[in-house]
């Protein structure tokens, strides 16, 4: 399921069954096999979350994983 306000980048593959959370963005190309979790920014082959929004901060910032 795909939730409100979400971007999907072109090429972007989605299998069937996952959600992508609200207001997340999904890179270029991505390749998504997971859930993704609301508020976040998705990359990569499989899609990985590289940066969360800081509702505090007001702004995204960087996973280090």
């Amino acid at each position: 399921m795909i939730q409100d306000g979400v971007w999907i980048g072109a090429n972007s593959t989605i299998i069937p069954g996952v959600t992508i959370g609200r207001k997340s963005v999904i890179g270029a190309g991505s390749v998504v096999v997971s859930d993704i979790h609301p508020f976040c920014v998705a990359v990569g082959n499989p899609c990985r979350t590289i940066k969360l929004w800081n509702s505090e901060k007001n702004l995204f910032e960087k996973l280090y994983n």
